[in-house]
């Protein structure tokens, strides 16, 4: 810390650091509504699944930041009115990581992307574990990106400060951000 200080006064930019001091399950939930007529009678037609990401973070002093990301995963079979949820998973995964020396877009692109897509592979090992221990077929998650998934978070922001430099500039607004969602997961066969 000392040299981040005579760097601090000498006019340089504090050193980088980031590290990962932990990570760990912050919350936990599988949910099988009706498993005797799921789990008793052979599967006529595949699942369908869904998958929401999301993730946040808070400070947690001395330049630690914890970051929870959220995976949820739902297992369905029918349609409309027939439709019944299979099973229903929901991991929290949380690390404990130390930001050091960033600004604030650098610290905000890597607690809303780089860590998330740390913490990932740890909640895609817990939900095919628990889609497993709960019966069912194995299931693979399909990989996200988080830096598109950031951008795509961040594109109405920076449109509209487009928007607002072009209106104090007489000028217009440009096109539409391109929308962008998490894939779907795939079960294995």
């Amino acid at each position: 810390m000392s040299e981040d200080k005579a760097a601090e006064r000498q006019g340089e930019a504090p050193a980088r650091r980031f590290l990962i001091e932990r990570v760990y399950l912050k919350d936990l939930s599988f949910e099988s509504p009706r498993p005797l007529e799921t789990l008793g009678r052979p599967w006529s037609e595949p699942a369908r699944l869904s998958m929401q990401v999301g993730a946040g973070h808070q400070a947690a002093g001395d330049g630690r930041w914890e970051v929870t990301l959220t995976v949820t995963v739902t297992a369905e079979r029918g349609e409309g009115d027939k439709a019944q949820v299979l099973y229903l998973v929901e991991v929290k995964q949380a690390g404990l990581f130390q930001l050091e020396g960033f600004d604030e877009d650098e610290r905000l692109a890597l607690l809303n992307a780089h860590c998330p897509q740390i913490l990932y592979p740890y909640a895609r090992e817990v939900v095919s574990a628990m889609a497993d221990r709960g019966g069912f077929p194995q299931l693979l998650l399909a990989p996200v990106d988080f830096q598109a998934l950031y951008r795509q978070h961040l594109a109405p922001h920076l449109k509209q400060k487009l928007a607002e430099a072009q209106a104090a500039e007489g000028g217009g607004a440009g096109g539409e951000p391109a929308a962008a969602s998490a894939p779907d997961a795939e079960p294995s066969s």
